[in-house]
Formats: C-alpha cells, sequence, structure tokens
C-alpha cells in the first residue's frame, strides 16, 4: 500500500471539496465514521454532515503547510497542519488528523476525523 499517495490525494481532494462545497464531502463519511470538531464529537454521516454544514462561513480557502501520512495496519493515518480564511478573517491556524480505513470495495472512507483551530484562549 502507497500510503502516502493515498493521504495526499485524500487531502487534496478533500480541502479542495471543502472549500467549493463542503455538502459533497458525505460519500467519504460512513455511519461508523467519527468526528471530533473543537472538542464536539460527532457520530455517523449524518451528524457529521449536518456540522459540517451548519459552519457558520460561507467562504472558505485552506492553505496546507504539511501533511504527514503514516500506515496504520490496512488504514492510513494523515496530520495536517495549514491555515484556513473564512469569509473576511483574518488567517487562522488549524490541524486536522484523519484515519482512512479501507472498504470491502477497495477504496477509503473517513473512519475518524478530529479538528483544531490554532487558536489561544487567555
Amino acid at each position: 500500500m502507497d500510503y502516502k499517495a493515498i493521504g495526499e490525494n485524500f487531502v487534496k481532494f478533500y480541502y479542495e471539496t471543502f472549500d467549493s462545497g463542503r455538502a459533497n464531502l458525505s460519500p467519504l463519511y460512513t455511519n461508523d465514521s467519527m468526528m471530533t470538531f473543537e472538542g464536539s464529537e460527532f457520530k455517523g454521516n449524518e451528524a457529521i454532515m449536518k456540522k459540517l454544514n451548519e459552519l457558520p462561513i460561507q467562504v472558505v480557502q485552506h492553505v496546507l503547510t504539511t501533511c504527514d501520512c503514516q500506515p496504520t495496519g490496512n488504514a492510513v493515518t494523515i496530520h495536517v497542519i495549514g491555515q484556513q480564511k473564512c469569509d473576511n478573517d483574518p488567517p487562522i491556524s488549524f490541524s486536522q488528523t484523519f484515519v482512512l480505513a479501507p472498504t470491502p470495495e477497495g477504496s477509503f472512507f473517513v473512519m475518524n476525523d478530529i479538528f483544531r483551530l490554532g487558536i489561544h484562549n487567555m
């Protein structure tokens, strides 16, 4: 398994799709998927997509700094660091970790997704 190519191709697709229409991310998640978004947990495709589609942003652009990939058994773990610019706000750093699990058909789905903004609350 070429885990680096799988991870890098996934990341390119994920952020391009998120930036152009995040509703189109639905096929990446299943009922077994789990997302932790800023500390709140969402389980299953419906809950995850509801959260993503209800984000109070209209225009978003991600700029990636790093993308690290590792094999995890027959899955792929991906850690991304970058910046996102939402609407008219200044860019904000973020980190996101994905675990892609294989499907019986030979593709992958997002089993785990953890997202955090790089904001310091003091």
